[in-house]
């Protein structure tokens, strides 16, 4: 995986290219070494280009707690997913900010969507044609920066005109439990789902680690499914993760700008 200091992207543009140049040709890096605070998040939205505003303001505070109002602040495992696939335009890129990790558990889970939706096609073609055709009702309600009920329909997998997968939108939680489709249709649909969840989830298919205090991920919503193991969730074992999102029309934009500061070629991006 890629790896950088979050100093060295701060301050050299240099650095900061080849940071921006591996999220998108990986689909995810790390930083290591960010002030295990609150802010360092809000300094490298601004560094990058902006953060994208969401119903839940421009940053995330993820803390666990006793009398949660939403899964991700308590202790409970999350499943892979990825992030607001209820907006019609969900954010591009997700970044996460270890301020403080639990006391055991808590491992943050990756699996490359892009990856498994590939085997998907050749283990399982019907499967994968069928998440490619039905649309998924996603939905999200609730009371945060404003109150909100916010609902998208698309397929598990989007193609591009070359056929190749563009987009990955996975999220159990967020699916509506209404299925606007023939009944004939329902079955076949809950097995592909099984299906894509069983090969996601094989060990080669995930990565396992856990967020060290000052720690940084910065990865492609729309294609690196991303969750977490359990923890116990206490008022003396606090996990704190800080959330933001870019989208690409930011990135590609400063990678433009600083090859061309840098006297390098950009027009093919």
């Amino acid at each position: 995986m890629p790896t950088f200091q979050f100093d060295d992207i701060m301050t050299d543009d240099a650095k900061l290219l080849n940071f921006l140049e591996g999220l998108r040709d990986f689909g995810f890096t790390v930083l290591k070494g960010a002030p295990a605070e609150t802010g360092p998040i809000v300094k490298l939205g601004e560094r990058i280009s902006y953060l994208k505003l969401t119903v839940y303001g421009n940053v995330v505070s993820l803390k666990s707690k006793i009398d949660p109002h939403n899964l991700g602040f308590t202790g409970h495992k999350l499943g892979l997913h990825t992030d607001l696939p209820h907006y019609h335009y969900p954010p591009n890129i997700t970044v996460f900010h270890c301020i403080k990790q639990s006391a055991a558990g808590g491992e943050s889970v990756f699996a490359d969507g892009f990856k498994t939706a590939l085997q998907l096609r050749e283990e399982n073609p019907e499967a994968f044609q069928i998440l490619c055709d039905t649309n998924c009702d996603f939905i999200n309600r609730g009371q945060d920066m404003i109150e909100y009920y916010t609902k998208c329909s698309r397929p598990t997998f989007r193609l591009d005109k070359d056929g190749n997968i563009s987009e990955v939108y996975f999220c159990n939680v967020a699916r509506d439990t209404r299925l606007r489709m023939p009944v004939e249709k329902v079955y076949p649909y809950y097995k592909a789902i099984k299906s894509y969840v069983e090969l996601m989830y094989r060990p080669e298919n995930t990565v396992n680690f856990r967020l060290q205090p000052g720690d940084m991920v910065v990865f492609e919503n729309t294609r690196i499914l991303h969750g977490r193991n359990s923890f116990e969730a206490t008022e003396d074992a606090e996990r704190h993760l800080e959330i933001a999102f870019l989208d690409w029309d930011g990135v590609y934009s400063k990678i433009r700008c600083l090859r061309e500061r840098l006297a390098m070629s950009f027009h093919e991006y």
